[in-house]
């Protein structure tokens, strides 16, 4: 989840080169990794490259630094879906919390190493880092909001056999099937209800916050 945009302010290269290099912007509402360098005329360029193009041989897109369409603001927390280890494993996916670190920032835009990654529940992660989860084509799809569906989700869980699994389903919430069958939902981290399977009928556990819950959860396509 992003604030609202940011254009770029920064016009001197070394503020540029400081800035902004190896940062995650968005242009044009696409994200991309950006290296700033010099053009064959001297000029400062953003050369954007794809999250999915990973040995970064040719930009995908170069960016004047003042183009209205460059947007530097910073992502601040959201769910990714990852997958781990390799294909051996029958569900190897997690979905994984994403969020600004405390620490001072110097680089504008979205920088890994400012970078937290936690658990679904909140908790950090040490197996893995934001530079192991961040660049694919997984997360850059979660950035622009694309999802797998909750029902579809929810059909590929109750043909599970004893197997924990989990999967984002927005930026703010993911599911998670614990091996008894039970499917608990989460918002920001925090769990929120749970899944009948048999029915797919969602049970809030807050009642206070009932109306908030509802409000993020219908226009996924849970049945309330």
């Amino acid at each position: 989840m992003y604030n609202q945009a940011m254009p770029n302010t920064y016009t001197i290269q070394k503020d540029l080169q400081d800035r902004l290099d190896s940062t995650l912007i968005r242009y044009k509402g696409i994200p991309y990794k950006v290296r700033v360098k010099l053009d064959d005329d001297g000029n400062t360029v953003l050369f954007g490259y794809r999250m999915t193009n990973t040995r970064a041989s040719k930009p995908d897109v170069r960016i004047s630094p003042d183009d209205p369409d460059l947007d530097i603001s910073m992502l601040e927390a959201m769910y990714i879906n990852f997958k781990y280890g390799n294909e051996e494993y029958e569900h190897p996916q997690r979905a994984c919390w994403l969020t600004r670190g405390t620490q001072k920032h110097y680089k504008s835009a979205t920088y890994t190493q400012y970078m937290t990654l936690k658990d679904i529940q909140g908790s950090i992660s040490s197996n893995y880092t934001p530079d192991q989860v961040f660049w694919n084509a997984t997360t850059e799809a979660n950035i622009l909001g694309q999802y797998p569906s909750v029902e579809g989700q929810l059909e590929i869980m109750k043909a599970m056999r004893r197997t924990e699994y989990e999967v984002a389903v927005a930026q703010r919430v993911a599911l998670k099937r614990e091996t008894i069958g039970l499917i608990k939902i989460y918002i920001d981290t925090h769990i929120v209800g749970w899944i009948d399977p048999d029915t797919n009928q969602v049970k809030i556990t807050n009642d206070d916050r009932r109306w908030a819950i509802n409000r993020i959860l219908k226009p996924l396509g849970f049945k309330l």
